[in-house]
């Protein structure tokens, strides 16, 4: 089944998506903005770290969102990964189905 809904702000549109696979759920995550640079990838799920410097505590912005996501993830046996989908990021979610941890 798929779910996807559209969420707009003054910056730009999200998608948001939801996929039963077998064993597992996948949630997917992608924005239309500028994306990511390719050696920022794997770092934006550090803590603290922000891609738009003009961004900061005093906008709102300490870079923590994606390091929980990251732990909050993992803590539930699962992966995080983030693509550039042209234009926009895509953060792509998945974990275990309920049925997957009882057994």
């Amino acid at each position: 089944t798929r779910l996807v809904s559209d969420w707009s702000s003054d910056v730009c549109s999200s998608d948001l998506g939801v996929n039963d696979l077998i064993g597992r759920v996948q949630i997917t995550v992608r924005d239309h903005g500028p994306g990511v640079p390719e050696d920022m990838l794997q770092r934006i799920f550090d803590p603290f770290v922000r891609v738009d410097e003009s961004r900061d505590a005093t906008t709102g912005a300490v870079g923590l969102g994606l390091a929980i996501t990251r732990r909050a993830v993992l803590l539930h046996h699962g992966i995080v990964t983030a693509e550039n989908a042209c234009p926009g990021l895509r953060v792509t979610i998945e974990i275990p189905s309920v049925s997957q941890l009882r057994s």
